[in-house]
């Protein structure tokens, strides 16, 4: 009698977590290409997790897309310091408005990605040069003066309107940026074919090489089909070539794997990162993947992560219109083969790595086009503004990663 009673007292634990639901967490689909719509990914990913919900045995739950920084709470900050270094500037104190115009610029470049245009930047390194100049430091004054006139040729500082020997020496660093050798600025994105620009100019698609470009520093951002933004300020010395990089940079248990995905390529970091965020999550199964256009849709490219066995599977492949209109029955596809999957706790037939997201995906055979950058003073030279809501996602002085 007590060895029976042993034993269903060893059996009861395992028939309450028998009863528990499985853990479902699906993580926001990864853009593979620039023509993926804008936020496609989150909406398919939940999209999916609400045709989970409708299976028994399941506690499902979509991973947030993670929180980033607010480019534009540094643009107020910069705003703010800049009109204190301005009042000191005017009370005959250049070391304290130094020391501001420093901080302006550090904001200016994380709020990188909420810029529209590099006139901001310029003004900053102008009223530095000011400060540089009326502190005795005449050399490095020069320096910050060509590079407001690389960032915007020929612009009426409002230090040249009240100083006509200021005015002379921004006309002197002027002529000296645009008769220096030219640089070339290499714009890249994961993934490819995102909207870039360059000091608020129209690039075209990533990856793009900017061509004819003052040296000195500049202001890029690219536009991700993620939705949001990221971007910062690059130094390009004369004859040289720079290179930036604009990818997603939200926080978030996920944010790393899935920033791999848009690489469109699974490694041992992936597997790593599906762990991590298998964890963050508290997840039994992870569902991810990616999204890229075939013809008028998308298709998705999707696997399911079972920390028990370290292993992932890749589930079945799925097309719907870029509207989302049909993606409900199409999701529900993949959502049947996760439910049984996950009911009958068996991972099925395992995936190795390495191997390609998608292998219909053409986001790695986007050609390298160019973009010549403007003369000072023409019409093309003049940023076109967007008017239209944006949500930015980051900003980061931009890794330059060559100078050849």
């Amino acid at each position: 009698m007590k060895t029976l009673l042993s034993a269903l007292l060893l059996l009861a634990p395992a028939a309450a977590q028998a009863d528990e639901p499985a853990k479902v967490v699906v993580v926001p689909f990864a853009p593979l290409g620039g023509d993926v719509p804008n936020n496609a990914g989150s909406k398919a990913a939940d999209v999916l997790a609400t045709t989970l919900k409708s299976h028994d045995g399941l506690a499902v739950k979509l991973a947030g897309a993670g929180e980033a920084d607010d480019p534009a709470s540094h643009l107020k900050k910069a705003q703010a310091l800049s009109a204190d270094a301005r009042n000191d500037l005017d009370a005959g104190q250049p070391v304290a408005a130094k020391a501001k115009l420093q901080q302006v610029l550090e904001e200016l470049a994380a709020g990188a990605a909420a810029m529209d245009d590099a006139e901001p930047l310029a003004d900053a390194h102008a009223a530095l040069s000011r400060a540089l100049y009326q502190s005795g430091d005449d050399a490095k004054g020069l320096i910050e003066l060509q590079r407001a006139e690389a960032l915007h040729p020929g612009k009426e500082f409002p230090e040249t309107r009240t100083s006509p020997l200021f005015a002379a020496l921004a006309k002197h660093a002027e002529q000296k940026v645009l008769s220096a050798e030219k640089s070339k600025l290499k714009i890249g994105s994961i993934p490819p074919g995102a909207s870039a620009k360059v000091d608020g100019l129209d690039a075209g698609r990533t990856p793009v090489l900017v061509r004819e470009l003052p040296p000195g520093e500049h202001l890029w951002r690219v536009d991700l089909p993620s939705g949001g933004s990221v971007g910062g300020v690059v130094d390009v010395k004369a004859g040289a070539t720079a290179e930036v990089t604009g990818a997603a940079i939200a926080k978030g248990p996920a944010s790393p794997l899935v920033a791999q995905l848009a690489a469109n390529n699974l490694t041992q970091a992936s597997m790593a990162s599906m762990k991590d965020a298998a964890s963050g999550l508290d997840a039994q199964w992870l569902v991810f993947g990616g999204l890229h256009v075939e013809g008028s849709d998308l298709v998705l490219d999707s696997f399911v992560y079972a920390p028990k066995s370290n292993g992932f599977a890749r589930l079945p492949k799925v097309k719907f219109d870029q509207d989302l209109l049909t993606a409900g029955q199409e999701l529900a596809k993949v959502a049947s083969d996760v439910a049984g999957r996950a009911g009958s706790a068996t991972l099925g037939a395992a995936a190795k790595l390495p191997q390609k997201v998608s292998d219909t995906s053409s986001s790695e055979v986007i050609d390298l086009s160019e973009f010549r950058f403007p003369a000072a003073g023409t019409d093309e030279a003049q940023p076109k503004h967007d008017t239209g809501p944006r949500k930015v996602v980051g900003a980061r002085k931009g890794p330059v990663t060559k100078q050849q």
